[in-house]
């Protein structure tokens, strides 16, 4: 079942939630940006876990959008050892095409190989949501549900393929960090660390398809590219994913067989 979410008051909502993580790793608070968080810790007992996709959509349907998504830790963006644990993201919004609601961005993006969160229709492979994520991080809660005095994180800059880690101190500097609060907190980085290799569309190193010829390279053209509908929009990690590829061979093979420009292939002009 999935939950829709009323209308967000966007001024309150960026200055007193979002706002200072935007600031943070330099996304404007008028971008389309996207949020993407858990509700509650992931695998609690007797209770449905849930994601809520929040995104900026006030460039083309002048509001903020959010809803609920459950989710549980055996998918298979999140491994069982995610139990416990609380996720959340902030990134730049790429696509959107859900509920009715339209939003892609196209060139202007700064350089570099942010990690992706991406949704597809299930079943198929109609892309409804992706998020280039420049910020992450990951804790298991308090007693109580407060967060701990240490949080594993990991950051985005431009120009960086992937993403850095590093923990943040939310303590005094006169209260000590308990050794389970560090615990869970090396705990919280495995899990950042070991999430990441999905969050980049195309296949892992070595498990996609190999092209060893040119004929081999275009007849694969001719039949995953040009009879989809929307290629002429598609983005180079779409193209990758229609060629089981990654974006990285993708490039390769264009290099070493051509064509050389992304725009060549989404035309048809091979």
């Amino acid at each position: 079942m999935v939950h829709a979410r009323p209308a967000v008051d966007a001024e309150y909502f960026e200055l007193q939630t979002l706002g200072p993580r935007l600031d943070e790793v330099g996304l404007a608070r008028g971008s389309p940006w996207a949020w993407i968080r858990t509700m509650q810790p992931l695998g609690v007992p007797n209770s449905e876990a849930f994601l809520r996709f929040t995104v900026n959509l006030k460039a083309t349907t002048g509001e903020i959008w959010s809803q609920d998504q459950p989710v549980s830790t055996g998918c298979e963006t999140f491994a069982p050892e995610w139990v416990g644990y609380h996720y959340e993201a902030v990134g730049l919004l790429r696509h959107f095409d859900w509920d009715d609601r339209r939003h892609t961005i196209t060139g202007g993006e700064p350089p570099g190989h942010p990690p992706l969160w991406q949704v597809r229709m299930p079943g198929t492979e109609f892309l409804m949501f992706e998020a280039a994520l420049w910020w992450q991080r990951a804790f298991r809660p308090k007693a109580r549900g407060e967060e701990p005095a240490l949080v594993a994180e990991l950051r985005w800059w431009p120009g960086l393929v992937g993403a850095w880690p590093f923990f943040r101190v939310m303590s005094p500097v006169d209260k000590p960090i308990t050794r389970q609060e560090t615990a869970a907190a090396e705990q919280a980085r495995r899990l950042l660390h070991g999430l990441q290799p999905k969050l980049r569309p195309g296949p892992d190193p070595g498990t996609g398809a190999k092209y060893d010829t040119r004929e081999a390279w275009y007849a694969a053209l001719n039949e995953k590219v040009r009879p989809k509908n929307n290629r002429l929009t598609a983005r180079r990690e779409t193209l990758a994913y229609w060629l089981d590829v990654s974006p990285t061979l993708l490039n390769q093979n264009k290099r070493k067989w051509g064509p050389k420009k992304l725009d060549d292939i989404r035309q048809g002009r091979f």
